[in-house]
């Protein structure tokens, strides 16, 4: 990422840590769900806890497709897609995929998949993700051990909510089907010059590059909103961020990949992916309004490239709703930006912001790069002295960056209360500055609110 002129901003290289199956699963009670309207109870047997079905006498029916797949493609695809991304050692995305045999713990996959969902560490999905119920646990679980049935797989066209997911008819988030009206959807990627095929990548340490798309007709007002931003990331291994924004200044080049080292102040920030994060998405009384002729930007951020070949189709897939009359969502840097190097066990960067305008703060995207160790993000209220936790990652990853959520009692910010971001760092033995490269360093908590304040980098300090 970066900011026009000094105010630059780069994520650096990273990637997910391999999934690598436990040898057993955890000793643990498992209650499956009520699925008809019948009762189920547990036995001791041989020491252990046998699952009974008492309504028909017979085991409950769980299949592939009517349980457990929906499950998977919303919480476990991201990672094991096809092909695997981020290190996840195999695919799940069809039935067969869950029937072959681990080749080192010769037992079948569908109960490694058990195991990892039930482990007590190192558990399945990692923690930025979005966390299995104990109900699809215990959907899971129930499922391998009457022998991974696959049941029927669904007619196309199944209602409830727009899936947008290769291989998935999971709704969007993974809980109740998102039933808000999808107008259309747009997707922007990088590719080459008036092209569709991949970008070829140069053998470059660090490469911006951006690309345009403006804004076709859609429906008959013009004004749509953009509620939803699914990343599409193509090449793993070098891609290290990818940002989209609202150009609300002098248009750029359309069709052909352009340097974008610096961000201009007219760009306006509204989604962002970097390792580890899912989807972002606005609550229903929000939105970014988006109409025809406005420009989309998409930023895509390579480093490390020194193989020849590679190339990258990484972008973002947009939905849009025709909904009227909803509040303009934006995002908001916090954090600091400074000059000169760190160089000890426990650098710290803080910054607190005196709110001006009442606004709704709805997620965090926080970020810091490899020598970071700590990031926060606190309230105060007017009038009091009490600081409370929004944002609390006592040990940062870089291979692990979480989508936020402010929990609704926090989420009504008002003029005169405070928000501190605070960064720390061990650069014990280096000279760390704030910059665009791998090795500099950042400190941001990027919120996301509405109304947009107009000025998205006023919780920003600038230490020069």
């Amino acid at each position: 990422m970066a900011v026009h002129s000094k105010w630059t901003q780069v994520l650096t290289t990273a990637s997910f840590v391999a999934l690598v199956a436990c040898d057993n699963a955890p000793s643990t009670t498992i209650d499956p769900p009520d699925r008809d309207g019948g009762s189920e109870t547990t036995e001791e047997r041989d020491g252990g806890t046998e699952i009974v079905d008492d309504r028909d006498g017979g085991v409950p029916e769980v299949t592939w497709w009517q349980d457990i797949q929906p499950i998977v493609a919303a919480k476990c695809q991201l990672c094991h897609a096809n092909p695997p991304q981020f290190g996840a050692p195999r695919p799940f995305v069809t039935y067969a995929d869950t029937q072959g045999v681990h080749s080192r713990l010769a037992v079948p996959l569908h109960e490694v998949m058990s195991s990892r969902v039930n482990a007590t560490q190192q558990r399945m999905p990692p923690p930025s993700q979005p966390q299995l119920t104990d109900e699809e646990r215990a959907l899971i679980t129930l499922w391998s051990e009457i022998g991974a049935p696959e049941g029927t797989p669904p007619m196309p066209g199944r209602d409830g909510g727009v899936d947008t997911r290769d291989g998935g008819m999971a709704p969007r988030d993974g809980g109740e089907p998102d039933t808000r009206n999808v107008s259309r959807v747009l997707e922007i990627r990088a590719t080459e010059p008036n092209s569709a095929a991949p970008y070829a990548l140069p053998q470059r340490t660090t490469n911006y590059r951006c690309w345009s798309l403006t804004v076709p007709a859609g429906n008959a007002s013009g004004q749509e909103y953009m509620f939803r931003f699914e990343p599409l990331i193509d090449n793993t291994a070098h891609t290290h961020h990818t940002l989209l924004f609202k150009n609300t200044g002098q248009l750029e080049p359309e069709g052909v990949p352009f340097d974008c080292g610096s961000v201009q102040l007219s760009w306006n920030m509204v989604a962002g992916w970097a390792p580890g994060r899912q989807a972002d998405e606005i609550p229903r009384e929000a939105g970014v309004p988006i109409a025809q002729g406005d420009q989309l930007i998409l930023q895509v951020h390579y480093d490390s490239v020194t193989d020849a070949n590679q190339t990258d189709n990484s972008g973002v897939r947009v939905l849009l709703t025709d909904d009227t009359n909803l509040e303009e969502a934006g995002m908001l840097w916090c954090g600091n930006i400074w000059q000169g190097p760190m160089n000890g066990p426990a650098e710290v960067k803080n910054h607190t912001w005196n709110v001006s305008q009442d606004m709704t703060i709805f997620a965090v995207f926080p970020h810091l790069h490899q020598t970071g160790t700590q990031i926060s993000l606190e309230l105060q209220r007017s009038g009091s002295t009490d600081w409370i936790s929004l944002v609390d990652i006592p040990a940062w990853d870089f291979n692990d960056q979480p989508n936020i959520t402010i929990p609704p009692e926090h989420q009504e910010i008002r003029s005169g209360d405070k928000l501190r971001t605070r960064c720390e760092y061990n650069t014990q033995g280096q000279n760390v500055s704030w910059g665009e490269g791998s090795a500099d360093e950042m400190c941001f908590n990027f919120v996301y609110h509405y109304p947009r304040i107009n000025f998205e980098y006023a919780c920003v300090r600038y230490e020069f």
